[in-house]
């Protein structure tokens, strides 16, 4: 029977899709440019994994790049605008809860970022607790870190409903023995859910 729901955040609660955004905000080619050398290299996992600083992160991009240096500064600035509730995910939270299910997060985020969403959404406020990949050095899909939620929320995986959009995550928490949900442009979550907790 499921008693607890953890959601991540990326593409289940917020939108998150940097190579759209970028380039609208930039031109095609620095959206690339921005894509490929920060959300897609080793310091983005740094980030999630909190092992550098934003402030580190951008001073070895302009190190590399010193002739991209205005606009690696702009993007660093700004690119928590990205960062945009999905309303559905935020309806089906309040739902949730609404329903009495204690809700979690299990996210790999940046710090800043993941404070920026505590600071700018209400609906953050319905979380009990949970587990950021910068807060504890460990990232999805890493046995342990879903290992540190249930010991640090006191849940049972078989006693939880875990729901992100990445096949691996929810392959990971399935071995653990968390029911799952994979989140996918298709899904009718509302209906997935209800389905699980029948």
């Amino acid at each position: 029977m499921i008693e607890n729901i953890v959601f991540d955040l990326g593409n289940v609660l917020v939108d998150f899709k940097p190579l759209e955004w970028l380039q609208q905000e930039y031109s095609v080619a620095d959206g690339n440019f921005l894509y490929h050398n920060f959300c897609l290299s080793s310091l983005w996992v740094d980030l999630d994994r909190g092992s550098k600083s934003l402030e580190e992160v951008e001073t070895i991009l302009c190190s590399d790049f010193p002739e991209r240096e205005t606009l690696i500064k702009d993007c660093v600035a700004r690119y928590f605008g990205m960062l945009t509730p999905i309303p559905e995910g935020t309806r089906i939270l309040d739902q949730m809860v609404l329903q009495g299910y204690p809700a979690y997060y299990l996210t790999n985020y940046h710090a800043g970022a993941f404070s920026y969403l505590q600071e700018s959404y209400s609906w953050f406020s319905h979380f009990q607790g949970g587990v950021c990949s910068a807060h504890c050095g460990l990232i999805k899909p890493d046995p342990a870190i879903y290992r540190l939620l249930c010991h640090e929320m006191h849940i049972q995986p078989e006693n939880t409903l875990f729901l992100d959009d990445t096949a691996a995550n929810t392959n990971a928490a399935e071995l653990l023995g968390f029911h799952t949900i994979l989140v996918d442009d298709s899904t009718d979550l509302s209906r997935k859910i209800q389905l699980k907790l029948l």
